[in-house]
């Protein structure tokens, strides 16, 4: 652990001297400081169900923004530390880290390239113990994770017949921290290599377009056993018009982890877009589990803006990780994305999601619904259903005041120890601009628990006040 979190601080070291080197070239440089101080309350500050304990808490926490888009560089660079000091529960004080940096280079022109990133997160221990999405109650629920990573890649143009990327990518990721109450072991430090070939149509076919994909990855776990995945993608399509496509998609996947799955599969489907403000995919086919279904719908209006998706997948844990961090762009300030608990195992989800938002005059309302199956492959007594509905309320309450109320709700049934959990929470926010570079946070939330394992129970109220001064 300390060669790895070693190489990791040199790793960051030198990317930030290559940021440096960017924006020491640059005429226009983006730079944005920023300082968030507060103060809160919690009424059940661990979320235990038998020993509740109250306390206040003090939070301070700085950040700094970079951002530059050159010719053949363009960087970014988003970090915040939080320092929490508990008046009553001094043994949780905590300092917690985020960061989300990348740099896209051009090395050669049109040809070869390079990408950088480096990522630090805080993620759940166990998604089925009690936590918080503010990192602030339930923190010994939580891990600080490292990701970093670089991938070369050539792109090449063969004339109008076709175009090709070639892709290796090498990444690592690295946990710190114990799991609460000895219940989980915390992840597993891992590091993968990738090699990945695409080669599509070119402008030389009207009519029809195809794709060819190839990609193989390489996983090896500090503790668990290495996984490896094999994937053959070949599409076809033909453009029945501007706006109607039908594709054909066919291949092969192999998926080693301790066990073998994978096989052949094929799926049809089409692509309509009828307008720029509305959007339809559908496929549907057989892979090696099973039937495979695709959905991803968008209509927006002038009113009302839909979303429907469903999707199935196979996936693993640090894959999520990689993927989550990875797509942000910019590092969120104290938000934990739930993931499913720390597995080396691949797993098949099937995810569902719908929202609908309504905006009339100075008021925003959305609905949302979703619900997600985890089918692990060593055992149905691992699988896993997640489901949840969310609505919340924007209303701007004056030119320089804003308010949201949200409500949600979300089941958890985990097979693999019995237990369904039943979360619901109730919050209530105003933000109110106290000078061009300042702005204020008031935030009422409660929260409770119900579960089967009666000591994932529980029940907070809390209050906090937050001001942010940008620089």
């Amino acid at each position: 652990m300390i060669l790895k979190t070693h190489i990791l601080k040199n790793f960051l070291f030198a990317g930030t001297i290559l940021l440096a080197v960017n924006y020491a070239n640059a005429k226009e440089i983006e730079f944005s400081p920023a300082l968030t101080v507060g103060t809160g309350y919690s009424d059940n500050i661990e979320l235990d169900h038998t020993n509740e304990k109250s306390s206040a808490y003090v939070r301070v926490t700085p950040s700094v923004q970079f951002k530059k888009e050159g010719a053949r560089v363009k960087s970014q660079l988003d970090y915040n530390v939080t320092g929490l000091f508990y008046t009553s529960e001094s043994d949780l004080n905590d300092v917690q880290h985020r960061l989300f940096a990348n740099v896209e280079s051009e090395l050669i022109k049109h040809s070869i390239f390079l990408d950088l990133n480096a990522t630090v997160s805080q993620q759940l221990l166990d998604s089925s113990r009690n936590s918080s999405s503010d990192g602030i109650s339930g923190s010994e629920n939580l891990t600080e994770t490292y990701t970093y990573g670089f991938s070369p890649y050539w792109e090449k143009k063969w004339q109008n017949f076709a175009s090709s990327t070639l892709r290796y990518n090498y990444d690592e990721v690295i946990y710190s921290g114990s799991s609460n109450n000895g219940r989980n072991s915390g992840g597993d430090d891992s590091k993968q290599n990738r090699i990945s070939l695409d080669v599509e149509s070119g402008i030389a076919f009207t009519q029809y377009f195809w794709n060819f994909n190839y990609a193989y990855n390489d996983t090896s776990y500090d503790i668990n056993r290495s996984t490896r995945t094999e994937t053959y993608r070949a599409v076809l399509g033909y453009h029945y018009s501007r706006r109607l496509d039908f594709t054909f998609t066919t291949g092969y996947e192999d998926y080693n982890d301790g066990r073998d799955d994978g096989g052949t599969g094929w799926r049809v489907g089409f692509v309509w877009d009828p307008s720029p403000r509305n959007h339809l995919e559908v496929e549907a086919g057989h892979r090696f589990f099973g039937n495979t279904y695709l959905l991803d719908f968008t209509h927006r209006g002038r009113l009302f803006t839909w979303n429907i998706n469903y999707n199935d997948s196979i996936v693993d844990t640090r894959s999520q990780i990689i993927n989550n961090n990875n797509s942000q762009q910019e590092n969120p300030d104290n938000i934990i994305v739930p993931l499913t608990n720390f597995t080396a195992q691949y797993y098949l989800s099937r995810r569902f999601s719908g929202d609908v938002s309504y905006t009339h005059k100075k008021s925003t309302v959305r609905f949302g619904v979703f619900n997600e199956r985890r089918y692990f492959t060593d055992s149905d007594k691992k699988d896993e259903t997640d489901t949840g509905v969310n609505l919340s309320w924007d209303l701007n309450v004056g030119r320089r005041t804003n308010m949201t109320t949200r409500v949600s709700w979300d089941k958890l049934e985990d097979l693999q120890i019995n237990n369904t959990q039943d979360r619901r929470e109730f919050s209530w926010s105003l933000s109110r601009t106290l000078t061009p570079t300042m702005t204020g946070f008031l935030t009422i939330s409660h929260r409770e628990n119900d579960a089967d394992v009666h000591f994932d129970e529980y029940t907070e109220n809390s209050i906090s006040l937050n001001v942010t001064k940008t620089f």
